[in-house]
Formats: C-alpha cells, structure tokens, sequence
C-alpha cells in the first residue's frame, strides 16, 4: 500500500485547503505559489530526519515542503513541484535510509501513471475517457431498484430503454439484475443470469455500444460476457465473490472496482469512520492490488469511491469536494450520484423529484475529475456533462 497519494495537479485551492485540513497555518497556506503548483503529493508518516533531506532537496530545485505541525517523530508532509522537480528528487532519495527509498519508489509510481492517458479497451471499442466525461447508463432490470424498479423489468423494454440510452447519448449500457440499494436482499445467481442474459444479447444484437454487467457473481460475469458485456461492474469491490477477480482476468475485460462497508444489506448501518478520504483510498488501493495480482493490468481498472454505499448523507457531500484526491491511485473514476438520497436529503425531495439535485451532483463530479458518470437520465446528464467538459476544456481535445 503506497504512502504517497497524488492530491491534484494545477489546482491552488484544492491544495491549501487540504493544507488547512492537516491543520497547517495560513503561512504555510500562503507559501504555494500557483506558478509552483504542477504536482502536490501527500506523503504520510515520514520520519523527522526524512523530513530533513525532502526539504533540502526540494527547495534546492524550486519546490515547496509543508510538514504538518504535531512534533511526532512521524508526520504528514505535503511536496509540491513539477514533474522534473520530482524526477530529481526521486534521483536524489533512491537508496536512501529513513524509509526514503520507498518514498522514491512509491513517487516513480505515481509519477509514471500520471502521465499515461486512460484509454479503456472494452473490445467493441475504446473509451478515451482523458479526452471527455463518459456516461454510464443505468439499466436495472429488477423489480425493486430504489429508483427505476420494475420499469424495465420485461426484456422488450429493457431492450428498448437501452437503446434509448444509447441514443440519448450514452457511451455505455450497464445492466443490472440484482438491486444494491440500502437493504436490497440478494437474488440467485440463476435468477439473475435469467434477467440480464437476454437483455444483454438483445442490446447486442441492435448497436456496439459497450455494455457493462453489474454484478457481484462471477457465473453471472461469464454468462453476461459470453452473450456480449464488455465490462464489470462490481459493487463489492471483487470481494464478495473469491472467483471473480481471476473470472474477469481470464474474460480479459475492464472491471470497475467500488468502495463500500459490508453488504447492500447492511452497508448502512452505522456507518462510522475515522478518517473517511483515507479509508476508501486505502481500500481501492488494496483491491487494484488484488485486481493485478490476479492478472488483471491496470489499464483495466476503473474505481468508485461509492457514493451512498455504506456513508452518512454528509460523507457523501465530503467525497465530491474531494474527489480529486483519488486522482492519486492511477486509475479512472467512475462516480454515481443519480437520484440518491444524499441529494433527497440535502433537498428533502423523492427519488422522483432529484433530477435537478442530479444534475448538480453530476457537475460537481466531472468537474472534481471524475471520468465516467453512472446516470439514470441519459439525455439530460449528456447536456450537463458536455458543459462541464468545456468549463474543463482539457478534458477534450474538441472542446475549445
């Protein structure tokens, strides 16, 4: 697990106000310039006479070191400096004592992946997902999904509401046969193959549109990729079932790992954390590890910090305004706001009445660096998506 973590790259505010949130003072605050700000990593629990030898070696080159003030023989230490600032520190720290050698190796790490564009194969096609914000729509044929249940519970008209989707927009279809939502009871795997695998076959059948399986089983992987998925959606993070990480490697197609406490059974009772961003960083960091130790390789793997699955309505609002920090781990992400309760909460509205709180969640998103949006309301979230894009502009070569 890396003690490094990537915070943003050319963004000031993003970085002083995580500096005030290590409990930094508005000196130090003060002392990164936008013009030095190209990488800000986190590096934690770094030992004082390390400390010593980072802040020399990067001054010297024109970078900047902040230490978190608590007078422990370990601390939190932010970097922040170009890419050749830090080219030249790892040169500098290799083989060093005081844990220094693996800060340079956790350091090539992340400046390796951080200049790899996110291009994700997905057999019918490629998604590069650092040129634009990509949508995921969602397609659940269930008869008790919070929000759609029972809509497209027939196969015509699941067949027909995704290739809807596909009109309004959508760069990828995700069908779902079993409902995660906050105490949903799980289904047989037979049962939820019968509900997906001709849906799957007939959306196939009519567009090459990616098309993404949700599920935790990894039978009903094999059946869903067999009849045409293109991708995996997994709730439990590869977890739930010990087969699925080696399925998927073997299927050889892209998987989205996401963060969430035990079960959609019981995922949301007390939901307590000590430190929330840090937590589900250290996990989706154990599962890409779990990912490429199967054989899955990097270039596969999208994460999702969860949003709803197991946090307080507050916790959710805490991951959007830092979304950024999962930048770090070296993979696209995936993030699903759509209608959930969070926003009900926030607005004291229905699932019916959240489309504009969506909206605003979904913007929050892509502008916080999410790749790929998992929506409900394709059309609509096509409109605010491509906004956000040219607000963005980078994030796609047409734009602008």
């Amino acid at each position: 697990m890396s003690c490094v973590r990537l915070l943003h790259k050319n963004r000031l505010a993003t970085v002083q106000r995580v500096m005030e949130e290590m409990g930094t003072d508005s000196v130090d605050t003060g002392m990164v310039e936008p013009r030095t700000v190209g990488f800000t990593v986190q590096v934690s629990q770094v030992e004082r006479p390390a400390i010593d030898i980072l802040r020399q070696r990067m001054l010297l080159d024109g970078g900047e070191v902040v230490v978190v003030p608590n007078g422990a023989e370990r601390t939190d230490v932010l970097l922040t400096g170009d890419p050749r600032q830090f080219r030249g520190l790892v040169d500098q720290i290799s083989g060093q004592p005081f844990g220094l050698g693996r800060i340079a190796e956790d350091l090539k790490a992340v400046l390796a992946v951080q200049t790899m564009p996110f291009d994700l194969d997905c057999g019918s096609g490629i998604l590069h997902l650092s040129e634009r914000t990509h949508i995921m729509g969602i397609l659940n044929v269930t008869p008790d999904s919070f929000f759609d249940g029972g809509r497209h519970f027939s196969q015509e008209r699941a067949v027909e509401r995704g290739l809807q989707m596909v009109d309004e927009g959508a760069d990828i279809v995700d069908v779902g046969g079993e409902s995660t939502r906050p105490g949903a009871d799980p289904v047989s795997v037979s049962e939820e193959m019968e509900r997906v695998v001709p849906v799957i076959r007939g959306i196939r059948s009519k567009t090459t549109v990616p098309i993404s399986i949700d599920t935790r089983k990894s039978e009903v992987v094999k059946a869903a990729v067999e009849a045409g998925a293109n991708l995996v959606n997994d709730v439990s993070g590869l977890r739930f079932d010990p087969r699925m990480a080696s399925v998927v490697a073997n299927a050889g197609v892209p998987v989205v790992v996401m963060h969430m406490r035990g079960s959609p059974k019981d995922m949301q009772k007390n939901p307590v954390y000590d430190n929330l961003m840090g937590e589900i960083y250290d996990f989706l960091d154990q599962r890409i590890q779990t990912a490429l130790e199967a054989g899955i390789p990097r270039e596969k793997i999208v994460v999702d910090p969860g949003i709803g699955f197991g946090k307080k309505y507050e916790d959710n609002f805490v991951i959007l305004r830092r979304l950024e920090a999962f930048q770090g781990l070296g993979c696209p992400l995936l993030v699903g706001v759509s209608r959930k309760s969070f926003i009900g909460w926030a607005l004291n509205q229905r699932e019916e009445e959240r489309l504009l709180g969506t909206a605003a969640a979904v913007a929050a998103s892509v502008l916080r660096g999410a790749h790929i949006v998992r929506v409900h309301d394709v059309k609509e979230m096509v409109q605010v998506v491509r906004i956000c894009d040219y607000v963005n502009r980078k994030r796609d070569r047409n734009v602008g």
